[in-house]
């Protein structure tokens, strides 16, 4: 390979598709992995190039067709990894060299935590086993697994809502969330179609019920296990919902040359300012 110049590649491993950049200097991998990615707008909004569109994530969720939910163009991709980072679905991994860039403090990243306080609990055999197994149930992602003393944490399936958050049984779990916000639905417009809890990762929105003649909206969002994604927004048909991203919680590290770059794009995931 000529000095100066890279080749790019892409190719499908093991149900994930590969990108690669790779010259004389350098190796970079960007790794999509479409059954992780659930079609929300985190990826497409920081991109600074606009390299990734978004498909029929509809469709997609609702297993019409069998199609990634979206495509990376490759003639606009740099290579940055923001989308990496961004995505709170780990359905990206990017490489430089081999070397995750997940961790590195040159590279900023979520500023959020799961803290779980289990020095309370007494409870032992059987009722210990239905107090871990009900509190793990909380989490909608399975991120939490009852152990035989305490909850397992699975680091790589958190999302960092609040389902878990609360203390019961000498169990306390606290959660810093990586994006603050609310959620606006407008049920004059709602159709009650269902095309937001098929796509939402969690299932947070659900349809009240009520007693013969009694008047319920239409749907409604569960904000404890909401992460504002944005899904539910982009797929839905008539623009009933609106997710307000107020605050991204977010670590900077080490001052680097794409320092500001990554700046912006963290902060361009807000959609109004902070009040």
């Amino acid at each position: 390979m000529e000095e100066g110049k890279f080749e790019i590649s892409t190719q499908i491993e093991k149900g994930k598709i590969v990108y690669r950049r790779r010259s004389t200097i350098e190796d970079r991998l960007l790794v999509y992995d479409p059954a992780r990615c659930v079609g929300c707008l985190l990826c497409e909004i920081p991109c600074p190039v606009d390299a990734i569109e978004l498909g029929a994530t509809g469709s997609v969720a609702r297993d019409l067709v069998e199609t990634p939910s979206l495509v990376v163009d490759m003639a606009k991709c740099t290579f940055c990894g923001i989308c990496a980072e961004t995505c709170p679905f780990n359905s990206y991994e990017f490489y430089i060299d081999g070397e995750s860039i997940r961790g590195n403090e040159h590279y900023l990243t979520y500023d959020r935590s799961f803290e779980m306080d289990d020095t309370g609990l007494s409870a032992k055999g059987s009722e210990l086993k239905t107090i871990l197994e009900d509190r793990a149930e909380t989490c909608p992602r399975g991120a939490l697994v009852a152990g035989k003393k305490s909850l397992d944490f699975i680091e790589r399936e958190c999302i960092y809502c609040q389902g878990c958050v609360g203390s019961s049984n000498g169990l306390v779990i606290n959660v810093k969330r990586a994006i603050e916000g609310a959620v606006e639905i407008d049920n004059t417009r709602c159709q009650g179609c269902g095309a937001c809890r098929d796509i939402c990762p969690t299932k947070a929105p659900y349809y009240p019920t009520g007693g013969i003649g009694a008047r319920v909206e239409k749907v409604v969002i569960d904000e404890r296990i909401c992460n504002y994604c944005g899904a539910c927004e982009k797929v839905c048909p008539v623009e009933a919902i609106k997710i307000k991203r107020v605050k991204i919680n977010y670590r900077k590290g080490k001052v680097a040359p794409w320092t500001k770059m990554w700046t912006a794009a963290f902060e361009n995931l807000k959609t109004e300012s902070e009040e």
